[in-house]
């Protein structure tokens, strides 16, 4: 059979020159052990595919970022410099009651060079404020529009309320004085309640007033 010799030939020499099998490792020396075959795009345990650690990405640990900064909050303050408050008065059965706005006399009032001479009417008072009254009539009697308080806050508990009445004859010769209303009104550090009545008088009846004044927040 001449024909099947040199095949049989052939069949032989490939069995017995068996071609070795190359790694992956063998062609690329990349200088890393082989691994179990597996996706080469996976991340290690634990992290997303954007490389994070499943936390947040602002850098807060993972924390709520909404949380307390730590920032202390100052208890509001009362501010002295505006006067709120309103009084009720009554006479002959009647009452009713008026709104009250005001401001600090301070160096920018209008007749700041008075001053001095407010002070001195009125030594014991810390604060002396312009007052504006609305309406200014009550149960039918007209009282002052247009006045002048002073009160003592040098300390929470008992207060002194006044009222500030000046005189002008000419530009240069007036005098103020001041009279209390209540020496014993309360005050808790925002709020001055006061009371003070006449027995006749400009009004010709007994009258009472009830007096209260807010002081806002700063």
């Amino acid at each position: 059979m001449p024909v099947l010799l040199p095949l049989l030939s052939a069949l032989v020499w490939t069995t017995s020159c068996k071609m070795p099998t190359l790694e992956v490792d063998d062609v690329f020396d990349t200088g890393v052990a082989s691994s179990d075959p597996g996706d080469d795009t996976s991340q290690p345990s634990g992290l997303d595919d954007t490389g994070s650690t499943g936390g947040d990405d602002t850098g807060a640990g993972g924390g709520d970022d909404t949380g307390d900064t730590g920032e202390v909050v100052a208890d509001p303050e009362p501010d002295y410099s505006v006067w709120i408050g309103e009084r009720t008065f009554t006479i002959d059965g009647c009452t009713e009651t008026t709104s009250e706005t005001g401001y600090l006399l301070d160096e920018d009032w209008e007749y700041a060079q008075y001053l001095p001479d407010v002070e001195a009417a009125c030594p014991a008072c810390t604060h002396v404020y312009a007052i504006t009254s609305v309406p200014d009539t009550l149960c039918g009697e007209a009282i002052t529009a247009e006045d002048y308080r002073g009160v003592v806050l040098d300390s929470t508990g008992i207060t002194e309320v006044y009222r500030l009445e000046s005189f002008f004859v000419t530009k240069d010769y007036y005098w103020i004085w001041a009279e209390v209303l209540d020496e014993a009104a309360d005050f808790d550090g925002w709020s001055i309640d006061y009371f003070y009545e006449g027995d006749g008088g400009w009004f010709g009846s007994d009258w009472e007033m009830e007096g209260r004044v807010d002081f806002p927040a700063k």
